[in-house]
């Protein structure tokens, strides 16, 4: 079955949607990285989850995926800022 969906219908309604949702993306990403100026040059997980406004289920996503943590007791992990800021960009960078 071909579907036929008239220029005028691309031109007026389809891409509009498109930009606005990359628009959207794009923005909510530069506002983690922005963000993260605001944690201190070591922060635990805890900080990093409440200044960044994500869950735990995100942040260990991102851990899984490659950001750099420093383990300074069995009960006190910390990410580096400038690491985490490395990982947005090079991970989410549009």
């Amino acid at each position: 079955m071909d579907i036929r969906i008239p220029d005028n219908v691309i031109e007026n309604q389809i891409i509009p949607q498109f930009v606005q949702i990359a628009v959207t993306e794009f923005e909510k990403r530069m506002r983690l990285v922005t963000k993260t100026i605001e944690l201190p040059p070591f922060s635990n997980k805890e900080t990093v989850k409440e200044v960044l406004g994500i869950g735990d289920a995100k942040l260990n996503s991102w851990i899984d995926q490659g950001l750099k943590i420093q383990v300074w007791s069995k009960q006190d992990i910390r990410i580096r800022r400038e690491a985490l800021q490395q990982f947005l960009i090079e991970n989410f960078e549009v």
